[in-house]
């Protein structure tokens, strides 16, 4: 439901961001030419695996409009 996927975000030099022909701050859709960048990113710096899709996304969305950081869970 609502087309999941995964974003990958990793701090990471300028140099890597040439290699693969990258803008910082930009969100991409990986091509083939790509894929090194996954392991060159995983062995070599911090890396957050962050959720995500289009209703997933609109979900934090609307918690944010809401003022709700985070999900509470029954006991």
């Amino acid at each position: 439901i609502g087309n999941p996927s995964l974003d990958i975000s990793a701090h990471v030099t300028h140099e890597v961001l040439e290699k693969y022909g990258l803008k910082a701050g930009n969100a991409i859709l990986a091509e083939p030419h790509h894929l090194p960048l996954f392991t060159e990113i995983i062995d070599h710096y911090d890396v957050s695996y962050i959720g995500g899709g289009g209703t997933q996304n609109s979900i934090r969305a609307a918690q944010w409009a809401m003022g709700e950081t985070r999900f509470d869970r029954a006991r």
